[in-house]
């Protein structure tokens, strides 16, 4: 419940810039509910808070005003993900102390959130409520207004140690230093992922969208398919779903032709349960295998999280900066007019919401300058109308082409063909486990030599799925990625990592099946020993 806010926020971020339709000034129920979860009091280091209705009233103008349609799913996604950034809410004065008093004992207090969360969370608290002391600003601005006063409004004293300093790239981490291979790729809209001998590169331009579409279906077809080896899993499938046939018919056999005539052959009868345990430990590898490439590699969620953990954001936007502001002192403006324009929460806000509809599989989906837009036409000035026009758009096509994220497309073109296995192997494995259970029953005649078998069968495949894990990581897979630019090298790292991981401990709660099967096969025997 402590790391569930960035969520919300993030969702609220991303909804909140999104166009889609609906009249402005309206908020629906799905929002509704989320605003109403916002409100609630909750708990912090002993004390009971709220978030002041000042800041509320900003969020919810915010989605209204933005034109925002949240779904029910979405909604209520958001809501169970706000609890989580309480010490970010409380330190940057956003809320009321109602109740209680905070805690000073290092024993009972919460646990302190690492740098690079606590700031991702300032940011986005920062980009959807307001920065701290805005709402009491405006409040006492609008007072002011009312009564015609001269009086000077007082302001909320931020909390110290908060500076307003978030568009800057530090914020996040150190600034990262580009190579020039970096940079001639960002500018030419290409990423280049290599390892192991192998390299693929991906064209981030969106200029031809058809030659853009048949080099992301390439990409699929050699890059992230190839690398799960979705061709091979489904050919073992078939492989597998053969030899349970043939193990059937062996048990089928064995019951009727030679049980039925009440005889006993133990060699024959060996060798059938060897094979069936080979099928049912086939069956439970590729169940194994499918849930872990499915809540791994394929999960936009942990993708997502990988992104938000690693530099991409921040170097996405510092390169935007650079390359921006030596277009501008070529063309005789300010250079520092990149950093006013291109901030690191307006970077993030609408790369975080394009990236979700790319994972989505929108073929529609678009970055939205609109935002930019304004803030060129404010900052680009002092030649002619013409020239300044000129420049606005070559920084807006600067800024386009470099959140171009057709990473994303590959992945989904990936997941859309490993969709359809994922079902059919899940669904097939868990009847066909039942059916070799109750069969080796049959063959047997006790249910806990079946127990023992299937067993046997779980835990040889758990120990490949997890032992594979393992040797992936102590081979340190991950670090012989490399990536150009350089901000998709530590995030395609945390990806691959995460991916081995959920494969890990997959393997390991079938390792835990299998000793539960051990504990129930020991029961069984005890009974019908009796």
């Amino acid at each position: 419940m402590k790391h569930k806010i960035t969520g919300l926020i993030i969702g609220l971020a991303a909804f909140a810039l999104t166009a889609v339709t609906v009249h402005a000034g309206e908020i629906n129920a799905n929002e509704q509910s989320v605003i109403s979860a916002v409100s609630q009091s909750f708990s912090y280091n002993g004390a009971t808070y709220v978030v002041k209705s000042s800041y509320i009233a900003q969020g919810k103008a915010k989605l209204a005003e933005d034109e925002v349609d949240l779904s029910a799913s979405q909604a209520q996604g958001y809501i169970s993900q706000f609890h989580g950034s309480y010490q970010e809410l409380v330190e940057e004065g956003y809320c009321d102390l109602i109740s209680g008093t905070p805690s000073n004992d290092s024993e009972d207090a919460e646990p302190q959130h690492s740098k690079k969360t606590s700031e991702a969370n300032k940011l986005l608290l920062k980009s959807i409520l307001g920065k701290p002391g805005s709402a009491e600003k405006n409040q006492k601005k609008q007072e002011t207004d009312e009564f015609d006063s001269q009086a000077t409004p007082i302001v909320t004293e931020t909390p110290a140690g908060v500076d307003d300093t978030w568009d800057k790239e530090q914020d996040l981490g150190n600034s990262i230093t580009f190579e020039k291979t970096d940079k001639s790729h960002a500018k030419n809209g290409e990423v280049t992922i290599s390892g192991n001998g192998t390299k693929f590169s991906i064209d981030n331009k969106s200029d031809d969208q058809k030659s853009s579409d048949t080099k992301v279906q390439k990409a699929s077809d050699n890059f992230i398919s190839q690398i799960v080896h979705i061709s091979l899993w489904k050919i073992i499938f078939w492989v597998v779903l053969g030899l349970t046939v043939a193990a059937i018919a062996a048990v089928l056999y064995y019951v009727i032709k030679v049980k039925g005539h009440h005889r006993k052959k133990r060699g024959l009868r060996r060798g059938i349960a060897i094979g069936v345990g080979v099928c049912a430990s086939g069956w439970a590898f590729l169940l194994m295998l499918a849930l872990g490439l499915y809540f791994g590699i394929y999960n936009n969620n942990s993708i997502q999280r990988q992104m938000m953990e690693s530099d991409y954001f921040l170097g996405v936007t510092q390169m935007i900066r650079e390359t921006a502001q030596e277009q501008l002192e070529d063309a005789g403006y300010d250079g520092k007019i990149a950093t006013e324009v291109f901030s690191l929460s307006s970077v993030y806000i609408e790369e975080k919401q394009y990236i979700n509809k790319v994972l989505a599989g929108q073929e529609d989906a678009q970055i939205s300058t609109e935002g930019i837009q304004d803030a060129l036409n404010t900052e680009v000035i002092g030649k002619d109308a013409a020239t300044n026009e000129k420049m606005v758009e070559e920084l807006k096509e600067t800024y386009t082409d470099m959140l171009q994220f057709n990473l994303g497309k590959v992945i989904y073109q990936s997941r859309q063909s490993f969709t359809g296995w994922f079902y059919l192997t899940t669904i097939v494995s868990i009847i066909m486990l039942l059916v070799l259970f109750i069969l080796t029953c049959r063959l047997y005649g006790y249910p806990h030599k079946s127990a023992r078998v299937m067993c046997i069968a779980i835990l040889v495949s758990s120990c490949l799925i997890s032992g594979g894990a393992v040797a992936a990581r102590a081979l340190k897979i991950t670090s012989k990625i490399m990536a150009t630019p350089v901000y998709y090298l530590q995030f395609l790292q945390k990806y691959a990592a995460w991916s081995i991981n959920v494969l890990m401990y997959v393997g390991c709660l079938g390792i835990l099946v299998a000793i539960a099967l051990v504990i129930w096969k020991r029961y069984l025997h005890t009974i019908y020993a009796e």
